[in-house]
């Protein structure tokens, strides 16, 4: 039923504003380009925009750069916004402007949005909810669509590796790799590294702190990122460096952005919940993954006063 009365609500509107959430990761981008293809393969007529701003690591090179319109374009058109739970997380507030606004995510509820709302928490990325969409209905899955939601699926999964990872996940990347994907191509794209990306994890690894031999964090200012020619959006992308070290339960990297002016906190766990200390300090995301952002490293400290609280 929800997939039918989003098709429908596709197939009424000739414009469609596709939104995604702050610092797009590869399932933000990968279930907002994915849909937009999708729309674009199968009504031509229609004008589909992908909004936002770029991520200077994904955008320009394994995604498309996104589209700029103007407000009047937005008013009158369905908005869709996907991977996010919260309207503040909503990357340009414009998307208000809609006249109809649909949400498709995974995140465990926070705020309801949408006129009409497609939440399946117990989904592993928002990808595979519009590639569950697409896979149950008649229309055409062209390969770069097909392309687009196997990297957001792969990028929430950490490559198959989480939790998350089941057997339905397995035949929806195998649902999805039949479409012509070549999944060596798609790491390749999404997990190589430059020289300088290379050394930034070896500062990384030389760097980070350890709590009672369960809590390993890092912090990144922007001098550390900077010195080796990173932007804030690729340094952000490596807190999974400090995952599988014997021992450590949870993990956290903590970037400054000097656009933002927050830390930005990335907590990662490998069974201990931890979204309940991300939305006691205006974050949120999953029970395993979360994120939230601190206007100091004083805030910062309390954060991991109470991620180590829970391994007491």
């Amino acid at each position: 039923m929800n997939s039918e009365v989003l098709l429908n609500k596709i197939m009424v509107y000739d414009n469609i504003c596709l939104y995604a959430h702050q610092f797009p990761d590869p399932d933000a981008l990968g279930s907002q380009f994915g849909l937009k293809q999708f729309i674009s393969d199968n009504f031509p007529g229609k004008k589909v925009y992908a909004l936002g701003k770029n991520n200077d690591s994904l955008n320009g090179t394994i995604f498309p750069l996104r589209d700029e319109v103007n407000e009047d374009i937005i008013k009158n058109s369905l908005v869709i916004v996907l991977d996010t739970a919260n309207i503040s997380r909503i990357d340009d507030e414009l998307f208000q402007l809609g006249k109809e606004i649909i949400k498709i995510d995974h995140h465990p509820e926070v705020d309801e949005y949408g006129q009409f709302n497609i939440v399946e928490t117990d989904k592993c990325a928002t990808s595979y909810i519009v590639a569950d969409i697409i896979r149950k209905s008649t229309y055409l899955l062209s390969k770069d669509c097909a392309k687009f939601l196997l990297i957001g699926i792969i990028g929430d999964t950490g490559r198959f590796l989480h939790n998350n990872t089941t057997s339905e996940v397995f035949a929806m990347a195998s649902f999805l790799m039949s479409k012509g994907v070549v999944l060596a191509d798609v790491y390749d794209e999404l997990y190589k590294r430059t020289i300088n990306e290379a050394k930034l994890v070896g500062y990384i690894l030389n760097n980070f702190k350890v709590i009672n031999n369960k809590l390993a964090y890092y912090i990144l200012e922007v001098n550390d990122y900077q010195q080796f020619n990173i932007c804030f959006e690729k340094a952000k992308d490596y807190v999974n460096t400090l995952a599988n070290i014997d021992g450590i339960e949870i993990w956290v990297s903590i970037v400054y952005s000097q656009a933002t002016g927050f830390y930005h906190v990335s907590i990662r766990s490998k069974s201990i919940p931890i979204n309940d200390v991300a939305a006691a300090m205006g974050g949120g995301g999953h029970a395993l993954a979360s994120g939230v952002k601190a206007t100091s490293l004083a805030r910062v400290q309390i954060i991991l006063d109470s991620l180590q609280s829970k391994l007491e």
